[in-house]
This record gives structure tokens, C-alpha cells and sequence, in this order.
């Protein structure tokens, strides 16, 4: 059975400055994002990961959401289940109950044997609504379409307008989303190594995200300037800004994703 609360621990780690929607710039220290759940912690994209990355101290979670068979929106990075479950196959060409069935923790260590593969339901029903959700929608292509559509029918179905931030590699995928419920936040993800039109972000003013989220060696501090003078807000890589908490708030930074968020807890 999943857990329908932790203790209330996720409680005692809200600050007044949780949450999507302060003013770019404006926080006292960037969010500490924890990726996948915390990807060092715990087996990836996990309820376990999640809440090993409440524990020690990040702000929000972020996790990768992709559609199932039965068209539900199942917590899963990759493609295909084979690197991190018990299974084979395409997400999918699973549906949601085949995925839970799967052992989804054995592979990070005995410990976590039998942690299943989560919906975007069992987190919505797990973390408290004001607590910090980065939804990454994985989908290429006219699949975004789809998967966007349910994404939003779940945030709707649980009213997580404020804590709930939702973003893609694919714009088209954020453009329905924007399209369907503007009260989402949206997040406009690009890396170095895609064509020019998205790493260039020539969609960004119909997607009109929220937050930007530049990936793999695409960070700079001008990026950062220009990003606030225009309302945007920032969420970078640990791996391109760096662990130094001092140097990361002097630099006006909203968000640092990290595999690992101990480090950048502990330096708050």
C-alpha cells in the first residue's frame, strides 16, 4: 500500500518562500531542487526517493512523467523500463497496473526491493499540496499532446495550482498546457545539442513559461540577467553553477537542480 503522508515531515520544511511564484531574483537563496527525487539517495522517480529528499532539507521535488497504455501519467524517466525495474518494455506499452507490478528498487539496493513505479497521483496523494512538485513531461512530437492533456487533468483533479510547476524539452507540449489551464506554472527546458529552433527557444513566446530551465552547458550568468529583466525565473544544473551556496545566492540564481541535495542543504 502507498503511504498517504510522511509524519508530517514534509510540513516542517515549507518556508515562507516555497513555491513557483516569488519574483525572479527575489529569493534569499535559490530553491534546492532535488532531481528524480534526489537521484543519489534513493532509487530514482521513487515515493522512497522523494521522501529521502524532504529529509535532508530540499525544497522542492522534480520527476518525469511519461503515458501509459491506459493513458495514465506514470513517474518514469527513460523510455523503456529495463534500466531501472525488474521489467522490459516501453512505458507505453505498460499500463499503469503492469508498471506497479514491477520492482522498481532492487537495482539501487536490496533495501529498496519491491518500491514500485509511482502515478502522478500517488505523489499528488503523498506530498502535501503546498509542497514544491517540478513535473518534467517526457514526450516527442505530436505525443505531447496527449500526455499534456492528462498531466492537466491531474493537477486540476487535485488543485496543486501554486505548488505545481510543469515543463518539457518539447514546446508543444507546454504550449497545450498553457492552452488548457493557465493557472499551471510552465517550465521551457533546452540543451546544446538540440536543432536550433529549441535550443534557441524561438517557441518561447508561445509557450510564455515562467521558468527556464537551461540544460547541460547551456547556463551563463548574461542568461540569468536577461532572464529576469524580462520576468522569467531561473532554474540551473548543479553541474553548471556549481555547490557554493554563498556564490549561487550572490548570484540571484531562483532554483539549482541537483542529483545530490545534501550538500546544497546543508549550505543554506
Amino acid at each position: 500500500m502507498l503511504p498517504t503522508n510522511w509524519g508530517g515531515i514534509l510540513d516542517t520544511m515549507l518556508t515562507k518562500e516555497a513555491g513557483w511564484k516569488a519574483p525572479p531574483g527575489s529569493r534569499s537563496r535559490p530553491m534546492v531542487i532535488a532531481h528524480r527525487g534526489g537521484s543519489h539517495l534513493a532509487p530514482e522517480n521513487t515515493l522512497a526517493a522523494f521522501r529521502k529528499a524532504v529529509e535532508v532539507g530540499a525544497d522542492a521535488i522534480e520527476l518525469d512523467v511519461r503515458l501509459t497504455r491506459d493513458r495514465r501519467v506514470a513517474v518514469f524517466h527513460d523510455r523503456r523500463v529495463d534500466r531501472t525495474t525488474s521489467g522490459s518494455g516501453t512505458v507505453g506499452s505498460l499500463t499503469m497496473e503492469e508498471l506497479r507490478s514491477l520492482d522498481a528498487g532492487s537495482w539501487y539496493g536490496r533495501e529498496y526491493a519491491g518500491e514500485c513505479v509511482p502515478s502522478l497521483e500517488d505523489v499528488f496523494e503523498a506530498v502535501p499540496e503546498e509542497f514544491p512538485v517540478y513535473v518534467e513531461m517526457k514526450a516527442r512530437g505530436p505525443n505531447g499532446f496527449s500526455l499534456a492533456k492528462a498531466v492537466v487533468d491531474v493537477v486540476r483533479r487535485y488543485r496543486r495550482w501554486d505548488s505545481t510547476m510543469v515543463a518539457s524539452f518539447n514546446p508543444w507540449g507546454t504550449l497545450w498546457v498553457r492552452a488548457w489551464e493557465k493557472r499551471i506554472v510552465r517550465g521551457y527546458i533546452w540543451a546544446r545539442r538540440h536543432p536550433l529552433p529549441l535550443r534557441a527557444r524561438w517557441f518561447g513566446p508561445l509557450v510564455d513559461a515562467q521558468w527556464l530551465a537551461p540544460d547541460r552547458d547551456t547556463f551563463s550568468a548574461s542568461l540569468l540577467c536577461r532572464s529576469h529583466s524580462r520576468g522569467k525565473r531561473v532554474a540551473a544544473l548543479d553541474t553548471d553553477v556549481g555547490r557554493d551556496m554563498t556564490s549561487l545566492k550572490e548570484m540571484g540564481l531562483d532554483g539549482v537542480v541537483t542529483d545530490d541535495p545534501v550538500e546544497l542543504a546543508r549550505g543554506r
